[in-house]
């Protein structure tokens, strides 16, 4: 089937990055500066949170198999995947890979792959996906184009 006309409109604010659905049918939105929300099956407003303030910037957002949200973002030193804690939205740990700023994430068999962007310290441009074991944080792979 093809879409043809929008069904629904969800009044989202400042600069909407990230969406997630539950099992339960809800849908959760992250926005550049840091708020969360979350909005029912029939789509009303739940609930409008802030993340923690090392949560920088985050762009995308994925639900780990332990339920943890995994957001991509950014902080000093680079590229960053947070792991945050979906009750209490407080960080657990993060997964860092090198500069730049944390733009696409995704999760799939106990890695985490961060695609980022930016500039490095000495000024070159690049980007890349780095795959990070969830566990540990360790790159096990970078994919440079």
């Amino acid at each position: 089937s093809r879409v043809t006309k929008l069904e629904h409109e969800v009044a989202s604010e400042k600069w909407p990055q990230g969406v997630l659905t539950t099992q339960e049918g809800l849908l959760h939105v992250c926005h550049f500066q840091g708020e969360l929300m979350v909005f029912s099956p029939e789509l009303v407003l739940v609930s409008k949170q802030i993340l923690p303030r090392d949560v920088v910037n985050p762009s995308q957002m994925q639900m780990a198999p332990n339920g943890d949200f995994v957001f991509a973002c950014s902080r000093s030193g680079g590229a960053t995947a947070a792991v945050v804690d979906p009750k209490t939205l407080e960080v657990k740990r993060f997964l860092q890979a090198e500069g730049g700023r944390g733009l696409g994430l995704a999760l799939r068999g106990g890695l985490v792959y961060l695609s980022y962007g930016g500039r490095f310290s000495h000024g070159e441009k690049r980007g890349c996906v780095v795959a990070l074991d969830f566990e540990t944080g360790e790159v096990v792979h970078t994919f440079r184009g």
